[in-house]
């Protein structure tokens, strides 16, 4: 599988802003009760995690859409189709979730690494990317790939782009 890791993608300013709004008491986050579509996930009692739509269906869905501004930017999609923010809880040992397509067809992904941790993204070639904050990982998210928790830190944070 083709993957692009970019380390230290935003000036210290802009991530600083990102890390203090979603890790901050004023942030919202919405309970999801699976990490995939897969029905497997919802007999896992342990499989959950929490979300904020950025930008769902073509459009802006929250007021903090415009913090995304440098990181879109940079990675300069012809159309967004999905981004949100994905809060998974720590747990004590890590939980692989479920294999997954962010959709069917073709497309790309970016995952924007909020806060260092343990946790991991795995893609379909069994490559192991380490949550590292500031760090951008693109790939093709029409190929299955999955998250993890972590065990280090009170939560794992990331952006998902899905974008054309």
């Amino acid at each position: 599988m083709t993957y692009q890791v970019l380390d230290n993608f935003l000036d210290s300013a802009d991530h600083l802003a990102l890390k203090t709004l979603m890790l901050g008491d004023e942030f919202s986050w919405n309970y999801h009760y699976r990490t995939t579509a897969n029905p497997q996930s919802e007999t896992d009692l342990d499989d959950f995690y929490f979300v904020h739509h950025f930008y769902q269906a073509y459009e802006p869905r929250s007021r903090y859409t415009n913090l995304l501004m440098p990181i879109i930017a940079k990675i300069n999609p012809k159309a967004i189709i999905r981004i949100k923010g994905n809060l998974y809880t720590r747990t004590p040992v890590i939980k692989h979730h479920l294999d997954h397509m962010d959709y069917r067809f073709d497309h790309e992904a970016a995952i924007y690494y909020v806060n260092s941790n343990d946790g991991l993204t795995v893609l379909d070639d069994g490559t192991q990317i380490e949550s590292v904050e500031n760090r951008l990982l693109v790939f093709d998210a029409s190929k299955n790939h999955h998250s993890t928790t972590c065990t280090n830190a009170k939560a794992r944070v990331n952006i998902n782009f899905n974008y054309v």
